[in-house]
């Protein structure tokens, strides 16, 4: 087997493809055009260790995914070397937007606590691990109690509005002068229009990775 092929840092680069505006076949179509390979074994050891992760969702077999990987290889040219500089990975030591990809949702809300400060928010606590009343998290910007509620999904589960109401009643539980969702996947139109009518905040994937970026810096 060729050392080139990595499976840890192929992943990354694949989820680096799967954004808000591309499916999960789309995902693969583009990945493949930049990471071919035929050896079989490596093509079912990368779908196995994305799906053991859960980082998409659990109805999507391995068949499938195996299936799909195979058929967009068919129309790639695998006689294409692999540049090394794209499989380099980064110092462990550094945060990234997949190592969220990879923890529950309480886990999220502890990482989002050390986020957050770094970013400079202060007295950041998180209210509990049930009974939250909608409300996850509580911190100050600016002499404002705000109060947030935390979504860890899968990258291609997108929050609904219901996560939006939820904050919405938070608000008034907390005493906070302004509510957020923040999720390390993106959001429904229904939840950005019903956020937007509500004066709600939405962070999404981009959003996090910028305070993630701050908050490697911040441990330099």
């Amino acid at each position: 087997m060729c050392a080139i092929y990595k499976i840890e840092p192929m992943k990354s680069y694949f989820w680096n493809y799967q954004d808000r505006d591309k499916t999960l076949a789309n995902a693969l179509k583009i990945f493949v055009r930049d990471y071919p390979w035929e050896n079989e074994e490596y093509q079912k050891e990368f779908v196995k260790s994305i799906l053991s992760e859960q980082i998409i969702k659990k109805n999507v077999s391995s068949r499938k995914l195996f299936e799909l990987l195979n058929q967009e290889l068919q129309h790639v040219d695998i006689s294409t070397p692999i540049k090394e500089n794209k499989l380099e990975q980064k110092e462990i030591s550094e945060l990234t937007i997949y190592d969220i990809d990879k923890l529950d949702g309480y886990a999220f809300q502890e990482i989002l606590v050390k986020i957050l400060e770094a970013n400079g928010f202060s007295d950041v606590q998180v209210t509990g691990k049930s009974g939250d009343q909608g409300g996850d998290l509580v911190v100050t910007k600016d002499d404002e109690q705000i109060v947030i509620q935390a979504k860890r999904y899968s990258i291609d589960n997108k929050v609904s509005n219901g996560a939006v109401q939820e904050v919405l009643g938070a608000i008034a539980v907390y005493n906070a002068s302004k509510g957020i969702v923040v999720t390390n996947s993106f959001y429904t139109s229904s939840a950005k229009a019903l956020a937007k009518f509500n004066n709600i905040e939405l962070w999404d994937r981009k959003t996090v990775e910028g305070f993630i970026e701050l908050y490697n810096s911040s441990q330099k």
